[in-house]
């Protein structure tokens, strides 16, 4: 009967034992489950992050391509401006030149006619002497 007794007891310690075990098991079952759901939350708040950046992302390149494309009109507006202005200086030169050259005319037309005046007075001074020589006579 003692045999009994101390098989029935090793027999109890032993489903004692796997029954601690098996508690523990379930213990950790739930402590995993519980980190396996955290872990799926964090996965799905990462990818409603990841998600929202994206379209950040998309937003932020659709801006920086309207900028470029406003900086690239703005450059050639620029351009062109500055091309007006060569446009502007040049008729101012050309319309300075043309006065120029009309005063050049004048000028010579000036010379041309002291030129005629000078060789009027000398075919006076001839004809002034031809006379006073023919008085003489």
């Amino acid at each position: 009967m003692r045999e009994m007794t101390k098989l029935i007891e090793l027999g109890e310690q032993k489903r004692e034992e796997v029954e601690n075990e098996r508690k523990e098991a379930v213990d950790k079952i739930w402590v995993l489950r519980d980190i396996i759901r955290d872990l799926e939350y964090r996965v799905e708040v990462k990818a409603e992050v990841e998600a929202e950046l994206k379209k950040l992302v998309a937003e932020l390149e659709d801006v920086i391509e309207q900028q470029t494309r406003a900086i690239d009109e703005s450059n050639r507006q620029l351009e062109e401006c500055k091309g007006d202005v060569d446009v502007r200086t040049l008729k101012e030169r050309i319309v300075y030149l043309e006065n120029e050259a009309q005063k050049l005319r004048l000028n010579s037309e000036l010379a041309g006619g002291e030129g005629a005046l000078k060789e009027l007075q000398s075919q006076l001074n001839l004809f002034e002497s031809s006379i006073d020589k023919k008085t003489k006579d």
